[in-house]
């Protein structure tokens, strides 16, 4: 697949900056200023463009996923927030394959050759036998690996990009950035745990403390960054463990990282991740 750090070109839902017009003014310039070029989905009915968008597989290819995840489509109030990405996809001039699997975006964390996700991909998934579930997936992302992680606890939204992302996912495809769950349960701490070293892969912790939260605020969540070409910007919060953030981040990329505010989006229940989608061009 096409990592994060080989993108160039970043799109935000034409609805961010009409809700979030500071937040993303200040995004939009800390971008522009490095070089990348933001653009605006047009036709969205919610902000987060991840969830939504097609994955890009290669250059020219492009994956487009069901997105009826049951968070929403249980929820009849809800349904009108599901964006067609067809439409979507068709006025920025991209034809994606079309996949019968019901998967969001941010429940894809990628490297070169592997794909972690969420044990939610066989929740919404029930009519297909998880190895060909499996299977069928490895096929579409062209990776070598498909890695299972059992969910957050309380996470209504069974996303992947919020607990763990991949350092580098050309050159060090092992070393992975994840929350420190020690304050969820011991059993779930275990499990998540042994998923992850069952599968090869090495742990750094960054802090987390969205278990202090109520409903769907993703504060204290570090690990949905967002990683554009040589540029990293990672959500800050107003708190202590924004310093132990920032060690972490500039331990494993240096000095090409940028704060940013967040308890804006956060509040909403979804950080820097979430609200974007970058591509190769």
């Amino acid at each position: 697949m096409i990592t994060d750090q080989e993108t160039n070109l970043i799109y935000f839902s034409e609805l961010l900056p009409r809700r979030h017009p500071k937040f993303f003014g200040e995004l939009k310039a800390r971008l522009e200023r490095k070089g990348i070029e933001c653009l605006l989905l047009p036709h969205t009915k919610d902000i987060w463009c991840r969830d939504y968008m097609p994955v890009q597989v290669s250059k020219n290819e492009f994956v487009q996923f069901k997105y009826e995840p049951s968070y929403l489509t249980r929820y009849k109030e809800y349904t009108t927030t599901i964006t067609d990405a067809a439409e979507t996809c068709k006025a920025i001039g991209i034809s994606p394959k079309r996949s019968d699997i019901n998967l969001d975006g941010g429940n894809i964390v990628k490297s070169r050759n592997k794909a972690i996700m969420t044990a939610r991909i066989f929740a919404e998934n029930p009519r297909f036998l998880r190895k060909k579930l499996l299977s069928k997936l490895k096929t579409l992302f062209k990776v070598k690996q498909v890695v299972i992680i059992p969910e957050c606890p309380f996470d209504r939204f069974g996303h992947a990009d919020g607990m763990i992302r991949f350092v580098d996912g050309v050159k060090d495809e092992e070393t992975v950035l994840v929350n420190d769950f020690s304050g969820e349960s011991a059993k779930f701490f275990s499990k998540f745990h042994r998923a992850i070293s069952s599968q090869g892969l090495f742990p750094v912790l960054l802090p987390y403390t969205a278990y202090r939260n109520k409903g769907d605020d993703a504060k204290g969540i570090y690990t949905n960054y967002l990683e554009v070409g040589k540029i990293v910007i990672y959500p800050v919060y107003g708190i202590k463990e924004d310093a132990l953030a920032h060690k972490v981040f500039y331990r494993y990329f240096g000095g090409r990282i940028f704060p940013i505010r967040a308890n804006e989006i956060a509040r909403e229940g979804g950080v820097l991740n979430c609200v974007s989608w970058n591509i190769k061009r």
